[in-house]
């Protein structure tokens, strides 16, 4: 008598091959989807740093009396990091009126991405320059190392120059 139909160690086999493919294939989707969202992250990096020297050399007070430059700072949040820009204003002087400086611009990194430290960075009014305070009298920095963490994949290094641009960034 021949039976057709398949033995119990070939059902397992199928089974077992297939639930390997599926394990293969989320784990590729999921640093897929990681590796996006981090490159999201830079370009949102970079739009923050080209909106903060645009407002900065656009002399928008936000609240000041007189406008020193804007600070942009990127948080080490975890899960999810963000980014914060606010304007810089003069120091106060005897007879100066009260400055009601405007809550900060917060962006909001995609979801599982952040910075691996925070890091501040301050915007000259006058030039748009970025650097680590707002002395004019020393030598700017030459560039911010930023680099974007995330779940699934490697780190993501970032080099923002004093001039604001954002170099291509290298997987760590």
């Amino acid at each position: 008598m021949h039976k057709n139909g398949f033995t119990l160690i070939e059902l397992l086999v199928s089974i077992s091959i297939l639930l390997l493919l599926t394990v293969l294939g989320l784990t590729s989707m999921f640093s897929f989807n990681n590796r996006q969202h981090i490159i999201q992250a830079e370009e949102m990096v970079a739009e923050a740093v080209y909106r903060t020297q645009s407002l900065a050399r656009s002399g928008k007070m936000n609240g000041c009396n007189r406008l020193d430059g804007y600070q942009i700072q990127f948080f080490h949040d975890v899960p999810t990091g963000k980014i914060e820009i606010q304007a810089v204003c003069v120091p106060w002087q005897v007879g100066d009126p009260p400055q009601n400086v405007e809550d900060p611009e917060i962006i909001v990194l995609p979801n599982h991405v952040s910075f691996d430290v925070s890091v501040t960075a301050m915007v000259q009014a006058e030039n748009g320059i970025l650097d680590d305070d707002l002395d004019r009298d020393t030598q700017p920095i030459e560039y911010f190392e930023l680099t974007l963490t995330g779940d699934y994949s490697k780190d993501y290094s970032l080099e923002l120059s004093k001039e604001g641009k954002l170099e291509t960034g290298a997987w760590l």
